[in-house]
């Protein structure tokens, strides 16, 4: 009986009829994730090898789990299971497909970004090759080719990707010792401290309102004046506001956990203009994609900065995320630290205090006032 391969969802599951003759549907984000569908039932199982004997492991009723807590089910049992994956770990290539794959995709809410820098550099680089060809040397070459296009921290979290592959393969007994073990991390501070000076924060709502895509326009200047993150605001739906208490919930967030944002006058009335002419039910609708929410607008971010330059106010050095540090410096210099740091929902003073820049004038005033008081 052969498998028909599909990407598993709960509505794929769920709409799949009965049948008098047995249908075996095969996932195909988990190996050997099967789902067999009967006359009466709806069955995951898990289908695997052990030293080259295949063996079968029930993991539950179709009808009673979501795919997603299969998935993470399925990929725990591989995990634990010796040789899991049916394969013979010699590679780097064999760790990164077998154990640190499916440890992400248990883990990891989002692998994109890990996913993107493995691929990019560390497979083509080390993939092919046996672990007892792993050398210092290979590595230090590795990391001076690396520092002519990347930054310090970005080699470094190359670094993190590179022992961690290597600690699968200790842990799945393919290698005794981490092959990465070595491999010194610069540790620099990247800690941005770019922001806008007050002279620039009337310009910069000036420019933003002269681009022709307003919905564009308008998530960055939220950004700026409410201090949401970028990637949280543009996924906001109109079921998400409440005009009457000026708030947003916000159900995804970096956290992981909903958080509130209080909305000021000038961001309500940026709310209720895009609550007005929304097209669907995100209150940033993409123009192109219909039925979704916008990219991030890089677009309008570049065409802003370059009528800021324009006016002698050169933000070139400036991201859109940025923005939020703009909102936390002009909110703690009229407020204090511990209320800006709830506005902007950080888990510590800390992390707010690397997010107020302080402006110059503001440092000399603060000084003067301790030279007034020994007069």
């Amino acid at each position: 009986m052969g498998y028909k391969v599909v990407k598993f969802s709960n509505t794929l599951i769920n709409k799949t009829a009965f049948s008098e003759e047995v249908v075996l549907l095969k996932d195909t984000d988990v190996p050997g994730l099967i789902c067999r569908i009967g006359k009466r039932s709806k069955t995951y199982s898990l289908r695997y090898s052990v030293k080259g004997v295949t063996k079968t492991k029930k993991l539950g009723c179709a009808l009673l789990h979501s795919v997603a807590d299969i998935r993470k089910k399925a990929l725990k049992h591989l995990l634990r299971v010796e040789d899991g994956f049916g394969a013979d770990f010699e590679t780097i290539n064999d760790i990164i497909n077998g154990p640190y794959l499916t440890d992400a995709r248990i883990n990891k809410k989002n692998i994109k970004p890990e996913l993107s820098k493995l691929e990019k550099h560390i497979r083509p680089y080390f993939g092919h090759l046996e672990f007892n060809q792993i050398t210092q040397p290979l590595i230090n070459q590795f990391i001076e080719e690396k520092l002519d296009t990347l930054s310090h921290s970005t080699v470094d979290r190359l670094s993190a990707i590179a022992r961690k592959v290597g600690r699968f393969a200790v842990d799945s007994g393919a290698h005794p010792v981490n092959v990465f073990r070595n491999w010194k991390q610069f540790n620099r501070d990247n800690a941005r401290t770019q922001t806008m000076r007050p002279e620039q924060l009337k310009p910069f709502i000036s420019c933003c309102l002269q681009d022709n895509n307003k919905v564009h326009q308008d998530v960055l200047m939220l950004c700026a004046t409410a201090g949401g993150r970028i990637g949280e605001l543009k996924r906001i739906k109109v079921t998400d506001v409440n005009i009457e208490n000026g708030t947003i919930v916000l159900p995804l967030t970096k956290s992981g956990k909903p958080q509130t944002l209080i909305l000021n006058s000038f961001a309500l009335e940026i709310v209720k203009r895009r609550i007005a002419e929304t097209t669907n039910e995100w209150l940033f609708p993409s123009n192109r994609n219909i039925g979704s929410p916008i990219h991030y607008p890089r677009g309008c971010w570049e065409r802003i900065q370059a009528r800021m330059l324009e006016l002698g106010h050169d933000i070139s050095n400036l991201r859109n995320h940025d923005l939020r540090r703009v909102f936390g410096s002009v909110a703690a210099k009229n407020s204090d630290v511990l209320t800006t740091s709830k506005l902007l929902h950080h888990g510590s003073v800390g992390v707010t205090m690397r997010y107020i820049a302080h402006q110059d004038d503001d440092l000399r005033e603060t000084s003067e006032a301790v030279a007034n008081a020994y007069r």
